[in-house]
């Protein structure tokens, strides 16, 4: 069984999005915060399911949605196609960085991991390129 829930931000802060992970109901708060737009349970992570999630935010006339993060679910990518077709999805970075780590050595894990963050958490493109380019020369090379 898996819990999907789809929220939303300000405009002041981030995007609107919907992130994947079991029925309550709401938005962004009078004070611009994030909230809680459904929460559901479905049996799969698949087109079909995802695809009930989404009819529902759209019945209930969600619009502007600009940007959906989740992990690599491909149910839910196809379904954001058809629901919402003005939005870009984008891969969890939390999701992106553990799957990175997939690949690296156990004594490097912990130094790999700090290096990536600081690209993802660069305040601006030309400090992730120096964060991405310090990476590139890290330790773990070959």
């Amino acid at each position: 069984m898996s819990t999907w829930t789809a929220s939303c931000s300000s405009a002041a802060g981030r995007a609107r999005s919907a992130t994947s992970r079991s029925d309550s109901d709401r938005c962004v708060s009078a004070e611009g915060f994030r909230e809680i737009l459904r929460i559901c349970e479905g049996a799969k992570e698949d087109k079909k399911g995802w695809s009930g999630f989404l009819a529902h935010l759209k019945q209930r006339d969600l619009a502007g949605a600009e940007l959906i993060v989740s992990d690599a679910c491909l149910g839910l990518v196809e379904s954001a196609e058809e629901y919402f077709p003005e939005a870009c999805w984008q891969r969890c970075i939390v999701h992106l960085i553990r799957n990175s780590l997939d690949f690296v050595s156990y004594k490097d894990r912990k130094a790999v991991a700090a290096a990536l963050k600081e690209i993802y958490r660069a305040a601006d493109a030309d400090a992730a390129i120096r964060a991405l380019n310090a990476f590139a020369e890290g330790i773990w090379t070959v």
